[in-house]
């Protein structure tokens, strides 16, 4: 557990992403969470003890997940991000630097750097682009920890790419045997 406050961390993960926009100062993530700035204030010093209803939005706005913020143990996303590229160098035995990545994305090298460095979070399309491209689920990318739903999911599609590359399904057995893969 770290001893970073719950406060201390809020703040420091808001003004982290303030650098070179307003919309993270003060007023405007206020407004932005649907609190007044005085709440914002208490809950940065300490004075008061945020509410549960609060900690999944702030923890989607500051890109983290609900976990790191409430008890600052776990990965922010710009580090997953900087991990799982660096683990696909391993993989491929290339080098894939910011430049490939942006590519990839079809975003600046500087959007990269932001992401990477936990100064901006990336979007929804961004996000799908990422998580594609770096081999793993958005909700892994998203808050660092699969999702149970999700690992069936893509367990079923390779099931039925597969089945669908080794035969054709014409016949009513083969149907059937499609059915009870998608049933399963």
């Amino acid at each position: 557990m770290s001893d970073e406050t719950f406060g201390a961390r809020l703040k420091r993960l808001r003004l982290a992403r303030k650098a070179g926009s307003n919309e993270w100062g003060g007023p405007a993530f206020s407004r932005n969470m649907g609190i007044v700035r005085s709440t914002l204030h208490s809950w940065e010093s300490g004075q008061y003890k945020i509410a549960d209803k609060y900690i999944p939005r702030l923890a989607r706005l500051l890109g983290c997940t609900e976990k790191y913020l409430r008890a600052g143990t776990d990965e922010p996303i710009g580090a997953r991000l900087r991990r799982l590229r660096s683990a696909k160098q391993r993989e491929w035995r290339e080098a894939w630097s910011g430049d490939e990545i942006a590519r990839q994305v079809e975003v600046s090298r500087l959007t990269v750097w932001l992401w990477e460095a936990g100064h901006r979070m990336p979007n929804d399309a961004h996000m799908a682009r990422l998580a594609e491209w770096l081999g793993c689920s958005e909700h892994y990318l998203r808050h660092g920890t699969e999702d149970p739903f999700n690992a069936q999911l893509i367990e079923l599609q390779a099931k039925v790419r597969a089945f669908l590359t080794h035969r054709r399904p014409g016949r009513s057995r083969e149907r059937r045997e499609l059915q009870q893969m998608v049933q399963a």
